[in-house]
């Protein structure tokens, strides 16, 4: 069979899979988040068109998808800045619902542990900016991971083991936020770290200057 006869045969065989399900085979009329990313998937050629099924999905379901089925959509997006944009309202929708369960209200659970928080903030695209902090003064370089990092311990200070913390310190992109994380981390658990893991944390530091400030810090036993 020639190439052609070869291709027309597969086009069809993959429309008649799409519109056999009839009318309501689309992004727009599917009922639930999978059949949704289901057809999404499937559109030939991927590239923009895909991200904005993908997207389409995400806002229609945004009230019930679970964390990993927000995420896992997000990792298959083809733009990496729409990547990073989906992992972002991931993040916001997993926390609203905590906030609204909070308040009593009646939310679909998200299923995010703190563990996938980070894991969620590790798994950001390198797309580094430049923005103008208005604490300094100054523009400074910005990772989004490193960002959603500071939000994920901000939102959920309660849940965040020493472990998970120093964890997500070696995870930050720029040497200078791993060095803030960590201060961060060992004030958070000054009355439980013991000595070694101190001085293990310590010996992360970018500079000797805080190499040796840290250390000296330790407790004693």
């Amino acid at each position: 069979m020639k190439k052609s006869a070869c291709l027309i045969a597969i086009l069809g065989l993959v429309s008649s899979s799409v519109f056999a399900a009839g009318p309501e085979a689309t992004i727009h009329t599917a009922k639930t988040f999978k059949e949704c990313e289901k057809i999404a998937s499937v559109f030939i050629g991927g590239g923009i068109q895909e991200d904005n099924d993908r997207s389409e999905c995400h806002y229609r379901f945004r009230n019930v998808i679970t964390f990993k089925e927000c995420v896992d959509n997000a990792d298959s997006m083809n733009s990496k800045q729409n990547e990073n944009d989906m992992r972002w309202d991931c993040f916001e929708i997993a926390k609203q619902r905590s906030l609204d369960a909070q308040r009593g209200v009646k939310v679909v659970k998200s299923g995010m542990t703190m563990k996938d928080c980070f894991d969620n903030a590790d798994d950001m695209e390198n797309l580094v900016t430049t923005e103008y902090n208005n604490s300094t003064g100054r523009y400074e370089k910005e990772h989004p991971g490193d960002g959603m990092t500071w939000a994920c311990l901000e939102t959920y200070p309660k849940f965040v083991s020493e472990k998970l913390c120093f964890d997500a310190a070696d995870d930050m992109y720029f040497p200078e936020s791993k060095d803030d994380l960590r201060e961060t981390c060992l004030d958070k658990f000054a009355q439980t770290i013991t000595r070694k893991s101190c001085l293990d944390q310590a010996g992360k530091m970018s500079t000797a200057a805080k190499k040796k400030d840290i250390a000296e810090s330790c407790p004693r036993f």
